[in-house]
């Protein structure tokens, strides 16, 4: 059975399942709740930002409206925050992708050499598609599929995988919309939750936060970038 229906002072709305609260480590609260009313009734189904039945600091962001003969199911979905914390949660994404081998760091050292002196089997073509040993007009085509000695194990090889960006999060839940006093696109030497030590030559440069409202205005959603690279201070200072 639900409970008395006069919820949020509408006769005839009745709660009916209250289900459970869960609260993520970064602080964010979520539960849903499913009301019963009339068919039709729809000035009684609960307006966007409501209070939780029993959570006041959760508001209603989300209803779907399930019809039944005889009677409508309104589920809710809410979300806030309890007990604001200044703990943040930090993480590191590192990325590759796929470039030509003509453009590894080590190509012409030992990976195909140049046109005038190839390595591991490389072709290089002018541009009429003829073989060419001028380091002018030479453009990397191919490995060969065999070598001295047997088989070539660059064979068919015609790119790598070539680190991308990499990037330090920190995420967390707030009551209040951030701050944006720190501008973007600039150098950060000193990242929130001390990123892993890629050596002198690389810095941090901070790419802006993201925040989504959550609870139609109880709390909000946040996360923050910085990239990892070898940043001009004169550029990016």
């Amino acid at each position: 059975m639900g409970e008395p229906a006069n919820y949020y002072g509408k006769d005839g709305l009745i709660l009916k399942a209250s289900g459970k609260l869960s609260i993520s480590r970064d602080g964010l609260a979520t539960g849903r709740c499913v009301f019963q009313l009339p068919p039709k009734q729809w000035g009684l189904i609960p307006e966007l930002g409501s209070a939780h039945p029993y959570a006041s600091f959760c508001g209603l962001e989300k209803i779907e409206v399930e019809f039944a003969p005889g009677f409508w199911l309104a589920v809710c979905d809410f979300a806030g925050v309890q007990n604001e914390s200044s703990e943040k949660r930090f993480g590191l994404t590192r990325r590759v992708r796929q470039e030509p081998i003509e453009t590894h760091p080590d190509f012409q050292s030992a990976i195909g050499g140049t046109p005038s002196a190839p390595l591991n089997g490389a072709v290089f073509l002018d541009e009429t598609g003829h073989p060419t040993s001028d380091d002018t007009l030479g453009i990397f085509d191919r490995f060969r599929i065999k070598v001295a000695g047997g088989p070539n194990p660059l064979a068919g090889t015609t790119g790598y995988f070539a680190p991308t960006n990499t990037l330090w999060r920190a995420t967390w839940t707030s009551r209040a919309k951030p701050s944006l006093s720190q501008p973007a696109g600039k150098i950060d030497n000193d990242p929130l939750g001390a990123p892993p030590d890629f050596g002198d030559a690389y810095t941090w440069l901070y790419m802006g936060i993201d925040s989504e409202q959550r609870g139609n205005g109880k709390a909000w959603s946040n996360s923050e970038d910085w990239m990892l690279g070898i940043w001009s201070p004169l550029i990016y200072g």
